[in-house]
């Protein structure tokens, strides 16, 4: 997709320069819908996959990204890997997940790589508001329904593992494992090879202790 274009409504000078990326064409209508009703908010591109939106941040000046965490079939690589890329390329742009796909050691993780906010789609509407304000401001954000959900996770967690802590590529290969693909599939999708999936793989259920596969997806889903 396109930058939008200008209107002669309102000037942009001062006002919160927004890209928006998300691959259900419904919602990237209703979360476009609902920015452009605000007065300093100026949604600048909108995009429907990942390629879209890192040409929108090529060709569009903004201040904030909203993104989903997750592109589905979209050939380019999506969650903590597309963070770290924008992350790099992109570091004067403050990024928001806004996702259904609230895992919580994600959360984390995402946030520890370069995201600057995360709201849930289950959200309302006004905490997305809020958080591009907030981001726009250097400071981070975190809805409040998820921020009480980390720190009661972060007790249990260590109530129920101890110290164990896996590091954001092992938790992003267990949670690709636990939908169901393999270790070459994991590798082609995350660009890195077999034998790295592998030892990743096997070090996280080293950390968990867990012995066969069926545990390892068990004790992935106890951590959130």
């Amino acid at each position: 997709m396109l930058p939008r274009e200008e209107t002669h409504i309102s000037p942009r000078e001062g006002r919160i320069g927004v890209v928006v990326a998300d691959d259900h064409p419904m919602m990237l209508l209703g979360i476009t819908s609902l920015l452009e009703a605000q007065a300093d908010i100026d949604v600048r591109a909108t995009a429907g996959t990942v390629a879209e939106m890192f040409d929108a941040l090529a060709r569009t000046p903004c201040r904030i990204l909203i993104a989903d965490y997750e592109f589905d079939s979209d050939a380019e690589p999506d969650g903590l890997r597309m963070i770290e890329r924008l992350a790099r390329h992109h570091a004067e742009v403050g990024i928001i997940l806004y996702s259904m796909h609230d895992d919580l050691s994600l959360v984390k993780h995402a946030m520890s790589v370069g995201a600057a906010g995360f709201v849930s789609k289950a959200a309302s509407m006004d905490t997305l508001t809020e958080a591009i304000r907030t981001v726009a401001r250097g400071e981070r954000y975190i809805d409040p329904a998820t921020s009480k959900r980390l720190v009661q996770w972060a007790f249990d967690k260590r109530a129920q593992f101890g110290d164990v802590a896996l590091s954001a590529r092992e938790m992003e290969v267990v949670r690709l494992f636990s939908t169901g693909l393999n270790v070459s599939e994991i590798a082609a999708i995350t660009n890195r090879s077999v034998k790295t999936i592998s030892a990743q793989k096997l070090t996280a259920m080293k950390k968990l202790g867990v012995k066969s596969d069926v545990e390892l997806v068990e004790a992935f889903r106890r951590l959130h």
